[in-house]
């Protein structure tokens, strides 16, 4: 009853528009008590290609932090600075990855429930099949051990009210809901004074966003039984750190200038262990029918044989060595008689 279209001996029709690119088309079919299997079908864009440093589509951005929440007992320090941090990343891939960069930072006060439902909203009307729309929240998030539900806290969120929180499932939707490319950026398993019956947990969560019903692209700070890491050292929540550093091109091992989901997830894993010495894990989570994509491009990184300190500090020591040598034989031997 969903589909839209005209009926032709029992066939339904119904127009998708498609990004000028490869893609994979997911179709299945749901009923109120479960959907069908999925059947894939691979396309093949056989027009014109967009050059490679041509940047393609646009970005859209709803970043979301809190740290002062309503209650004292919430506090966070940095998911305020993270949201900060990260929409300054993406916003310098205007005119690189991106024909534009548009954005929308909620912080403490601002990022009410109602405020991200509008962001939500907002994303899901602005972004095209040709588009990428990135969500990043960072705070507390917590599940309901009864049900398992995942519910994230805006700023107004009371401890062991679930009326007051977001439910994983409105954000399931309305990302589900999205045309483009969605990315979700996940850092709210922090530890805190949360009592009741709630524990942490993501897996399910971002199980349930990276299905192909779904379509969207999961990066969560940590793994199950670990909490997300904020400190003075980093001056951001560990996840961030690293996500801002990947984005602008740290974890680009190839040198290619390329950063795409596949080098965030390689670059996020091996920053966060390599800053909590292993006792946070990120996670990543894909749905089968999204192949890896362009995040962001930078300027690749030069080879260290490339870069002239290498070549100064090189001729540096080479003088050295040969001034060294012309002192050596400038000196006068010295015979010792018994």
């Amino acid at each position: 009853p969903s589909i839209m279209g005209p009926v032709v001996d029992g066939t339904h029709t119904l127009d998708v528009d498609l990004a000028p690119e490869d893609c994979v088309v997911a179709v299945l079919a749901e009923t109120a008590l479960s959907p069908t299997a999925v059947a894939l079908l691979r396309l093949r864009w056989d027009g014109r290609r967009v050059a490679r440093a041509e940047p393609t589509g646009d970005l859209y951005v709803v970043a979301v932090g809190v740290g002062a929440y309503r209650s004292p007992a919430l506090h966070l320090q940095y998911p305020p600075k993270d949201a900060r941090d990260l929409v300054t990343a993406l916003r310098e891939q205007q005119g690189r990855r991106y024909g534009k960069v548009e954005t929308q930072l909620l912080v403490d006060g601002q990022a009410s429930r109602e405020a991200i439902r509008a962001g939500l909203r907002w994303l899901r009307q602005r972004v095209t099949p040709r588009d990428v729309a990135v969500l990043f929240l960072a705070g507390h998030g917590i599940n309901d051990s009864g049900n398992g539900n995942y519910y994230y806290l805006p700023h107004e969120a009371e401890n062991g009210n679930r009326d007051t929180m977001l439910p994983g499932d409105e954000l399931q939707a309305a990302l589900g809901q999205i045309a483009g490319k969605a990315v979700l950026f996940l850092d709210t398993c922090h530890a805190g004074n949360l009592r009741g019956a709630w524990q942490v947990d993501l897996s399910r969560f971002t199980n349930a966003l990276s299905s192909v019903e779904s379509g969207v692209v999961v990066f969560a700070a940590s793994t199950p039984g670990q909490t997300s890491r904020e400190s003075d050292r980093w001056g951001n929540g560990v996840f961030t750190k690293a996500v801002v550093e990947g984005l602008r091109g740290q974890g680009d091992y190839e040198r290619s200038g390329l950063i795409t989901v596949s080098v965030m997830e390689l670059y996020i894993s091996r920053r966060e262990q390599e800053l909590t010495r292993a006792e946070q894990t990120p996670t990543t989570a894909k749905p089968s029918t999204v192949t890896d994509f362009l995040l962001a491009r930078v300027v690749p990184r030069r080879p260290f044989y490339k870069q002239w300190w290498f070549w100064g500090g090189l001729g540096a020591v080479a003088a050295g060595a040969v001034a060294i040598g012309v002192v050596e034989g400038l000196k006068v031997p010295t015979l010792t008689f018994n």
